[in-house]
């Protein structure tokens, strides 16, 4: 067993398929929007981090964002494909990511983490054609 929890990855439709054979797995659920595809997992053992990161080391994944709810054990996070790794946020229930504070200040670290990943979701809305502004 382990610490199960949902998994949601959002692909721009025409990867739907390459992720879901990358993958080796079905999901629970999808969800169509504008240009991207939704996919829901349950029962994830550790919000399939392996898994996670695993497919973005293939050089033949393409671009994807996600989250995860809380398991036993960790918080809710997003997630965004970065080169060949997965770049990990905090964020609160409602998916909007979280800083923490050290000695009264924002934790650069986690600035940085955010920032990256605003920018990694900038990236992605450009690659499905579809421009937030």
């Amino acid at each position: 067993m382990g610490d199960r929890c949902a998994v949601r990855i959002t692909v721009k439709n025409q990867d739907v398929q390459k992720i879901l054979d990358l993958l080796g797995e079905e999901p629970e659920c999808t969800y169509e929007d504008e240009g991207t595809t939704e996919l829901e997992f349950t029962e994830c053992n550790y919000a399939w981090d392996k898994e996670l990161k695993a497919l973005a080391a293939r050089p033949d994944c393409p671009p994807f964002l996600g989250h995860h709810n809380e398991g036993g054990e960790y918080g809710p996070e997003l997630f965004a494909k970065d080169g060949g790794l997965v770049l990990y946020v905090n964020c609160d229930w409602d998916g909007d990511p979280v800083v923490s504070y050290q000695d009264g200040k924002p934790s650069a670290r986690d600035m940085e983490l955010v920032e990256r990943y605003f920018s990694l979701k900038d990236e992605f809305e450009n690659y499905v054609g579809r421009v937030e502004g």
